[in-house]
């Protein structure tokens, strides 16, 4: 099994300060290590159909690309998981 997780936003709590208000964290797990492998290379074909050289920015990337991001790991094999939460909704005691 093989599981990658990454997050967006500022943790932090100093909301008056410049911390987000919305922090995410996303986790993509893989039974196998060939499925995790299968969804690389569907994922590098898609990057090189819509010309995108490093790391794919979601923000950045056209209507067209995003769509066919989803398209491409449409029917890989994995699951995706993603709590989210509000750092206001948390007391600090």
């Amino acid at each position: 099994m093989l599981v990658f997780i990454d997050e967006s936003g500022d943790p932090g709590f100093k909301l008056d300060r410049g911390s987000s208000d919305v922090f995410v964290l996303a986790m993509v797990v893989f039974a196998d290590a060939s499925y995790a492998q299968a969804t690389s290379e569907l994922i590098v074909e898609a990057q090189r159909r819509n010309r995108i050289k490093l790391e794919w920015k979601f923000s950045k990337s056209s209507n067209e690309a995003r769509d066919d991001f989803f398209t491409s790991i449409s029917n890989a094999r994995f699951t995706r998981h993603s709590p989210s939460g509000l750092p206001s909704d948390v007391k600090i005691a």
